[in-house]
């Protein structure tokens, strides 16, 4: 079982590889834990999971037929489509401090 996560601004070396011009595609895994320090609770599970992904990874062929390719053009570099905007509802309690959204 995994789990997946966007980190939208989290930075990698990856990334400025790829601005200086480096045709490489890049990609961040992480284990499953708790706490704010991996090493706290890191459970041995999301170890294994972590490692087979990594493992099929590898062994698949390549997503794009471009990356068959040692070295190809970043202009036809494929791109991630960009989220939907974040529909986002007004808060304005009412007098007596309630919600103004709730029935």
């Amino acid at each position: 079982e995994h789990s997946r996560d966007v980190f939208n601004h989290y930075r990698s070396d990856a990334a400025a590889a790829m601005e200086a011009g480096n045709d490489i595609r890049t990609s961040l895994v992480c284990y499953g834990l708790d706490a704010s320090h991996g090493y706290e609770r890191t459970h041995i599970h999301s170890l294994m999971a972590l490692s087979q992904l990594l493992s099929l990874y590898i062994q698949s062929p390549p997503t794009f037929i471009r990356d068959r390719n040692l070295l190809a053009p970043l202009g036809d570099f494929p791109q991630q489509p960009e989220p939907a905007p974040v529909l986002e509802i007004p808060f304005n309690p009412s007098e007596d401090g309630k919600d103004s959204r709730s029935p």
